[in-house]
């Protein structure tokens, strides 16, 4: 498991696992959810960036973000390691408003 990994948690549920790796050995992991554009809340450029995936576009919702056991992340779909720059820039928006 890696950091930025998506993972399907239910058919309608993805997430990012947006921990660092140095933290495998916790049984929980933070995850921020993946939501079909259509469904997102209103959308905040820096805040909810988009990303294609698996053919889909989805929204980062940043906002959601929280925790799920380890073990629910079981289904690996892709990475989204190479958005690393936009997912730090959403993640720093939520907590610093920068």
């Amino acid at each position: 498991m890696a950091q930025f990994d998506v993972f399907r948690l239910r058919p309608e549920v993805w997430v990012i696992d947006c921990q660092a790796g140095l933290l495998d050995g916790i049984s929980m992991r933070f995850v921020v959810p993946l939501s079909l554009s259509e469904h997102a809340p209103p959308i905040r450029s820096r805040l909810d960036p988009i990303f294609e995936i698996a053919g889909e576009r989805r929204v980062m919702v940043t906002q959601f973000g929280g925790a799920v056991r380890l073990a629910d992340l079981a289904e690996r779909i892709s990475s989204l390691a190479s958005e690393e720059h936009r997912i730090r820039d959403a993640l720093d928006m939520l907590i610093s408003g920068v």
